[in-house]
């Protein structure tokens, strides 16, 4: 009776530790099945997946900061769309803000925010642009991610139009010729050669002087006024108009940047700068000879001055010392939505990078502030 109760034990010891080890097995298998069929999201990564695929076999891998050749730690996102088709294609999208077009049989905004897809009633073409227009697109001191989408304007070999976002409908559609944008403005030229001014609701302003489309560098709006920059030969034009169309001024010199501010127009000739009224009359010029100027943004003014770096702030004509250069390079400075330092993620600022032997350090001038912040890299 003992040995028979003896190997009863053993047989369940054996029973039990198979149905273990099978356990085990089976939870290692569900693991590996559920990190190979569902990808892991981490900060730097967006996985979206349309609702009406119960199957995606294909993907379309979008850079937000558009440099594909980025790695994930250095992208401000990645994002892996699940598509239909394996020729699914990005028509367009908004660095640092939340929307993206494709096309993937049909055209598609998407909306990273809300992770919505939504059709959108344009016709496709091989041959295209589309271009997505945000509210007060061209405000930095609003951060894209909470800005509205206006209207989609595109231009085909099909058509060329502008789709209403809030209707859902093209209320321009085929009565343009050849519409072309130029940041948060539209010019219209048609057979005559006649252009017009478009804003970005699709209104249309008042018609130009005649201007070459292909030289217009910009078009800003600043205190009610349209200032539309061009080349002309080596020469750089400034022409100011008020929203009935009557052109105010024409400035024209052989500058590198010129820059409407507030009240007053800036122009920048190597190391000379002449301020202007937006009549066009001249109020003062400076020699920043003495300044070894490195960039230049707006109404501020970035340079090196007895081996510092400084800022110089015309509106408030305050002169800044950021840090002493010496045994630095600066690597880069330039405006920027964002930085790379976690504390200064979709902060607008002028960044500027340093670097020595030993170390790299990011300065952020605040635009909102008028701040400057500091963070080592290394």
């Amino acid at each position: 009776m003992k040995n028979i109760r003896s190997v009863i034990y053993i047989i369940l010891i054996i029973v039990l530790t198979s149905l273990g080890t099978l356990g085990l097995i089976n939870a290692k298998t569900i693991d590996d099945n559920k990190v190979t069929t569902e990808p892991k999201e981490d900060e730097n990564t967006i996985i979206l997946k349309d609702k009406n695929l119960n199957e995606s076999k294909y993907e379309l891998l979008v850079h937000m900061n558009n440099d594909i050749s980025c790695q994930n730690e250095e992208c401000e996102k990645l994002v892996i769309i699940k598509t239909k088709t394996p020729n699914a294609k990005i028509l367009d999208k908004k660095d640092y803000a939340n929307y993206i077009l494709i096309y993937d049989e049909v055209i598609k905004l998407i909306n990273l925010n809300t992770r919505n897809f939504e059709q959108i009633n344009i016709d496709y073409s091989r041959l295209n642009t589309y271009s997505i227009n945000l509210e007060n697109e061209s405000e930095i001191e609003t951060e894209n991610q909470n800005k509205k989408v206006l209207s989609i304007t595109y231009n085909n070999s099909n058509t060329v139009g502008y789709y209403d976002y809030k209707t859902k409908k093209n209320t321009q559609n085929n009565e343009y010729q050849n519409i072309k944008k130029i940041n948060n403005y539209y010019i219209n030229t048609d057979e005559n050669n006649k252009m017009t001014l478009i804003n970005i609701k699709g209104e249309t302003l008042f018609t130009l002087d005649e201007i070459n489309t292909n030289v217009i560098n910009k078009i800003t709006e600043v205190n009610n006024l349209i200032h539309i920059e061009y080349n002309d030969g080596n020469n750089l034009v400034l022409l100011t108009y008020n929203f009935e169309g009557t052109r105010i001024s024409r400035i024209r010199g052989a500058f590198t940047e010129i820059v409407p501010k507030d009240s007053e127009i800036y122009a920048y000739s190597n190391d000379t700068l002449t301020i202007y009224n937006t009549n066009g009359k001249v109020i003062k010029v400076l020699d920043l000879l003495l300044y070894n100027v490195k960039y230049i943004y707006e109404s501020l003014i970035f340079g090196i001055k007895n081996k510092n770096l400084i800022v110089i702030n015309l509106k408030t004509n305050n002169e800044t010392e950021i840090v002493e250069i010496t045994n630095k390079v600066i690597e880069e400075i330039e405006y920027k939505q964002s930085g790379k330092h976690s504390s200064n993620k979709n902060k607008p600022g002028i960044y500027i990078t340093l670097k020595s032997d030993t170390s790299k350090e990011e300065y952020v001038y605040n635009l909102k502030t008028d701040k400057i912040e500091n963070f080592s890299l290394n």
